[in-house]
Parts: C-alpha cells; structure tokens; sequence
C-alpha cells in the first residue's frame, strides 16, 4: 500500500514537472496564471473540442490541457480560439492595428461588386456621409471637437495635427457610421499621425 502511494506521489511530480517544462518552452504565449472565467468542465463541448485539437498539436495530453486550462497555465488563448489571422473583436481591433490585421481589412474593404466604379464611388460617400453624421452628432458638444479636422479626416483633405489626410475607407467609415460615442473616443486615444477617428 505504502509502495502504491509512492509510486503514485512520484508519477504526478514527473508529470507537474512536464507541465512545467511545457508551458515555459513548448506552448506558445506567455502562461499568464490568470484564471480563467470558466472552469475546464464549465466550457461547451466544441470549444474544448477545439482547444484540446490544438494543445494536442502541442505535445500535451487532455489531462494536462484541462489542469493546465484550470491553473491558468496554457498562454494566449487567441490561437486556440481560430483567431491567429483575425482579429478576436472584429473590425474594432482590426482597425487599431491595421499593420497586422491587413488582410483582414483588405477583404471588408471591398465594396459590394456592381460592375461601375462610380457605383463603388457612390457607396464609398455614402458611408463616409453616416460616419462624419455619426461622429458629428455625438462628439460635437465636446470642447475639443473641431469640424474641420473630422471632415477631413472622414473625407479626406488637411488636418492641422498631421497635414494631408486621405479620408477613411470603407471598413473604416461603415464601422464609424455603427460606433458609440466611447468607441469612438477610445479609437481617438492613440495620438499616431493620420488616425482618422481623431477629433480635435
């Protein structure tokens, strides 16, 4: 019996110790040790299904994947989620990091296909209308709000911050014309040269 208990104890130190190796150097992302909102047996079938598809590329077994997920061990779960290409939020976070969500943005930035380049023109305008009305009717009253400066950078033309703006594109417009006003402010927040959501 003692025998048993030993082997028993020794088995799962051999197995924390690969959980440990794991997460430090084969699974990608930085374990964070934040719990998660939902225990391992709390989350629906087809999202365990997906992340133990994925944690078994990584080496581990569905025993380890479930403690691991528990502890709060496992890294980023982006990945695991089928976003390594897209963005988790949608065109929100899409649109405050255009560099990596290119693709992204340059598949909804296509206008609906009507054969005449003046019919994309016109959608274009159309959804710039909305965004500047949007963006106008709930920031207008804020002190540092100056028409010109959204104007152009809804539509393109001069900016006093950043000089020659090119207006917004369509992803960015039809998302603009749909925002509340602390997502626009929030898309605002990053001062960087040319961002089309600044207001001031």
């Amino acid at each position: 019996m003692a025998r048993k208990k030993i082997l028993k104890s020794a088995a799962e130190s051999v197995l924390d110790a690969t959980d440990d190796f794991l997460s430090r150097f084969l699974v990608p992302g930085k374990p964070s040790r934040k719990q998660p909102r939902q225990k391992w047996s709390e989350l629906k079938p087809g999202t365990r299904k997906r992340k133990l598809g994925y944690y078994r590329k990584q080496g581990l077994s569905d025993r380890q994947i479930a403690a691991r997920y528990n502890a709060g061990t496992l890294g980023r779960q982006t990945v695991a989620r089928g976003h390594l290409n897209t963005p988790e939020k949608g065109m929100a976070e899409a649109l405050r990091h255009p560099a990596k969500y290119h693709d992204y943005i340059a598949k909804r930035n296509q206008p609906p296909v009507t054969g005449s380049p003046e019919d994309e023109a016109y959608a274009l305008n159309q959804a710039r209308d909305r965004a500047y009305k949007n963006t106008f009717d709930r920031l207008h009253e804020y002190i540092y709000f100056n028409a010109d400066t959204v104007w152009a950078n809804v539509y393109g033309g001069e900016t006093l911050e950043s000089g020659k703006a090119n207006g917004m594109s369509l992803s960015q417009a039809e998302w603009t014309a749909g925002a509340d006003t602390e997502e626009i402010r929030s898309m605002a927040e990053d001062q960087y040269k040319k961002n089309p959501w600044f207001y001031h």
